[in-house]
């Protein structure tokens, strides 16, 4: 005789069964996007490190610019 604890397993992962099913076509339609998304993340790094050095850079020409206009 099998222990509670599998046979609640069993009934668990039957249940949870017909939402793998519909998960998985999801999973494979939306793959090409993230895919897409990644590449798109990894050119545009660049350019979002080079924007925060950029900004860091004229961040003491900013403030002597606002005591001046003061």
């Amino acid at each position: 005789r099998p222990s509670p604890l599998v046979t609640r397993h069993s009934s668990l992962a039957t249940r949870h069964s017909p939402l793998a099913t519909r998960h998985s076509p999801l999973a494979t339609r939306h793959s090409p996007l993230a895919t897409r998304h990644s590449s798109l993340a990894t050119r545009h790094w660049p350019l979002v490190t080079g924007h925060s050095s950029l900004a860091t850079r004229h961040s003491p020409l900013a403030t002597c610019h606002a005591s001046a206009i003061t």
